[in-house]
């Protein structure tokens, strides 16, 4: 049986390319699911459930590319907000956006490092600021 935790930290990388306006805050809430337990081969009449992120933490970074290792900025990630299992929600805030200009290209990534401290990037992509 495999888990999310035990997957190869480039296993599963989504990509979302993100557009934020000058001056605004950008929030994305997502529950990352799976199916049940990641049991091989899935079973498609299994519903997914939220991946249980207790005692996780998760760190967004913000770069001027993806092979730089400068971190521009840190936007705040909460986990589990509400209880939720597989709840992630994170904030790009207008002063993250500030600290950014006049730069308007960056890459991000959103990676979650579970209690064992085997990390997961989970989300990566291009945020760009219309300005």
């Amino acid at each position: 049986m495999n888990s999310p935790e035990s997957l190869d930290i480039e296993a599963i990388s989504y990509e979302i390319n993100i557009e934020v306006d000058r001056g605004a805050t950008f929030n994305q809430a997502m529950i990352w699911k799976n199916a049940q337990d990641m049991d091989f081969p899935l079973n498609p009449e299994d519903p997914p459930i939220g991946v249980d992120l207790e005692n996780c933490t998760a760190v967004c970074e913000v770069k001027k590319s993806h092979f730089n290792t400068e971190v521009l900025v840190s936007p705040v990630v909460t986990l589990e907000k509400d209880d939720v299992k597989g709840a992630i929600e994170f904030d790009i805030t207008e002063a993250n956006i500030e600290t950014l200009l006049p730069r308007d290209k960056f890459s991000y990534t959103l990676t979650i490092t579970f209690p064992s401290t085997r990390k997961r990037k989970l989300l990566r992509g291009k945020l760009s600021i219309a300005v």
